[in-house]
């Protein structure tokens, strides 16, 4: 199989495959791309996996999804998968925990991650911005500083929809991002 694919990029123009993924401090990854180039750098097609709140990030998941939607692109010459960040789910929000180790953890949650949060969710109607420390006795004894609060359900959708319009495009734009990565 893997042979198959592999004559089937080169018979496409493909010459070299690149992954990144875009991160955000609240929610970590938020999409996974791969972008197939020919011999002349020219950008011959996009896939994005875009991860869901509600899913555990697999780095081999993210790259198998964006890879399916690269070749579809290439192989049909073709853009599909519209982003759609006006879905509307029956839960607007999720509900996280973090477990806070060091005071620097914490001070970086409340000083970058916790005003995006309270910003996003005022936006779609969650006030007040949930925000809650508590500390938790462990079985050792010991105690521990734990952070729970509500992120936007679409929150990674949203962010991707301000770059990209489509999950599988054919022949598309470079992104600035893209460009500084393939210089690199």
């Amino acid at each position: 199989m893997r042979e198959k694919i592999k004559e089937k990029l080169g018979e496409l123009g493909v010459d070299r495959i690149k992954f990144y993924y875009h991160k955000s401090p609240i929610c970590h990854n938020i999409f996974t791309a791969c972008l197939f180039f020919n011999d002349q750098n020219v950008l011959l097609s996009r896939g994005l996996a875009i991860c869901s709140v509600l899913d555990s990030f697999s780095k081999i998941t993210g790259r198998g999804i964006a890879f399916g939607r690269a070749f579809t692109a290439l192989k049909d010459a073709s853009n599909s998968g519209l982003i759609n960040h006006l879905l509307r789910w029956k839960d607007k929000s999720v509900k996280r925990s973090l477990q806070i180790k060091r005071k620097e953890d914490e001070d970086f949650f409340f000083s970058e991650v916790a005003p995006i949060l309270i910003q996003l969710n005022n936006e779609i109607g969650i006030t007040p911005a949930e925000v809650d420390t508590r500390l938790e006795e462990l079985k050792d004894g010991n105690v521990r500083k734990k952070i729970t609060y509500r992120i936007p359900r679409n929150y990674p959708v949203q962010e991707t929809s301000k770059m990209f319009k489509f999950k599988s495009e054919y022949r598309p734009e470079m992104t600035q991002t893209e460009k500084e990565f393939l210089s690199s």
